[in-house]
C-alpha cells in the first residue's frame, strides 16, 4: 500500500511545481515562446492532478487506469509544449 501513497505525493508534488513555473511565465512579458510555456505548464499541471486524483481512487480500491493514462499522456503533451517553449528561446 505504500507505492500508492508515493505515487499520490509525487504527483501532488509535480502539480505544485509545475503551478509555481505557470506563475513564473505568466509573470513576464507574453510572446510565442511563454504561450507554448504557459499551455505546456497548464498541461501538465492537469496531468500530474488527474494522477493525484488516480492515486487516490487506487487507495480506495477502485479502478484507476483510465485516469492514471490520460493525465500521463495529457502531462506528457504538456512537456513537448515546454521543450518546444525552451527551444524557441535560444
Amino acid at each position: 500500500m505504500l507505492c500508492p501513497i508515493i505515487r499520490l505525493t509525487s504527483n501532488l508534488i509535480q502539480a505544485a511545481g509545475g503551478s509555481l513555473s505557470l506563475t513564473d511565465a505568466l509573470s513576464g512579458e507574453l510572446t510565442t515562446e511563454s504561450l507554448y510555456d504557459v499551455y505546456g505548464n497548464l498541461l501538465q499541471i492537469i496531468g500530474n492532478s488527474m494522477q493525484a486524483i488516480s492515486g487516490i481512487k487506487e487507495l480506495k480500491g477502485a479502478d484507476d487506469e483510465m485516469i492514471n493514462t490520460v493525465g500521463g499522456w495529457i502531462q506528457a503533451i504538456g512537456s513537448i509544449l515546454s521543450v518546444i517553449a525552451s527551444y524557441k528561446e535560444m
